[in-house]
């Protein structure tokens, strides 16, 4: 019989509350890289998104995904424009991508989610 192999949503992430004494014993650990940090100081995480992340993991089945910024190149893969590729744009709260017709010289925007979406095989190398 096999067993559900179970993925950490995050891998190579730990998120800890270590006192400051502790922070560099953290980083002598094997696998420990860093400390997340939007400053030359470590970030803490808010807990209620610590709980966010572990109710959609337990209950809607949240996978990892490739971090995908506005302006990459990414190709459709599920849905009626599977195989399309495009620029990824923000419109308000909304993913889109925009497909352009190179013959004709005209773009469109459609709306995209997502978990419709990858990063083209040109992109892939800039993933960590």
């Amino acid at each position: 019989m096999l067993a559900d192999l179970e993925l950490p949503l995050f891998p190579g992430y730990l998120f800890a509350r270590p006192a400051i004494g502790e922070r560099a014993l953290l980083l002598q650990l094997p696998g420990i890289v860093g400390f997340a940090a939007s400053t030359a100081h470590p970030t803490p995480v808010p807990d209620d998104d610590i709980d966010a992340l572990r109710k959609m993991a337990e209950s809607l089945g949240a996978e990892p995904h490739p971090f995908l910024n506005v302006g990459d190149r990414v190709r459709i893969v599920a849905g009626p424009l599977a195989g399309w590729e495009g620029i990824l744009i923000r419109r308000k709260q909304e993913l889109r991508l925009v497909l352009s017709i190179q013959i004709i010289m005209r773009s469109i925007s459609v709306e995209v989610s997502e978990l419709d979406i990858e990063l083209t095989p040109a992109d892939r190398h800039r993933i960590v």
